[in-house]
C-alpha cells in the first residue's frame, strides 16, 4: 500500500508540474495509487504462487498485454477483435480509462476504474493471505 501510495503522489506531483492533465491533484493521486496497488499485490501473489516464474508471467500480463491494450496511445477499439476486452479488464488499461475520464469527460469511466482496481487489489491480497494461511498450516513445529 505505500508503494502505491508513494508512486501515485509522486506522479500527481509531476503531472501537476508539468500541467500535463487537467485533472485535480488527489485524483490522479488515487487512480495511480490503485493501478501501482492492484499491480503490486497481484505480481506478488504471482510469484509467491509461481515462483521465479510468477515474475515472467506478471512482466507479460501487465507490462507486455497491458501496456499494449491500455489505450493510452492507440485507443481500445483499434486493437485486434481478441485483444480488445483487456483493456478493460487489466489495471494500466482501466487506470489509463480512468484518468482520461477525470482529466477530459467529467469522470466518465471513474467509478467502475476505482471498482476493477479495487477487485484486483482485493483479490491478490485475499489470495495472499490463503497462501500465508496454507504455508502456516503446512510448517512443522
Amino acid at each position: 500500500m505505500a508503494f502505491g501510495a508513494m508512486g501515485g503522489l509522486t506522479v500527481a506531483s509531476l503531472v501537476s508540474a508539468f500541467g500535463a492533465l487537467p485533472a485535480p491533484f488527489l485524483g490522479i493521486a488515487g487512480l495511480v495509487m490503485l493501478v501501482a496497488t492492484a499491480v503490486g499485490a497481484s505480481t506478488m501473489l504471482l510469484v509467491r504462487s509461481l515462483g521465479v516464474l510468477g515474475s515472467s508471467v506478471a512482466a507479460v500480463l501487465f507490462m507486455t498485454l497491458g501496456n499494449a491494450t491500455s489505450g493510452g496511445s492507440l485507443p481500445a477499439e483499434f486493437l485486434p477483435g481478441r485483444l480488445e476486452p483487456l483493456s478493460a479488464v487489466l489495471p494500466v488499461g482501466v487506470g489509463v480509462r480512468a484518468v482520461n475520464g477525470l482529466a477530459y469527460f467529467h469522470g466518465d469511466g471513474v467509478i467502475s476504474g476505482v471498482a476493477v482496481l479495487t477487485a484486483w487489489t482485493a483479490v491478490a491480497a485475499g489470495g495472499l493471505l490463503l497462501l500465508e494461511r496454507a504455508r502456516r498450516n503446512h510448517t512443522p513445529g
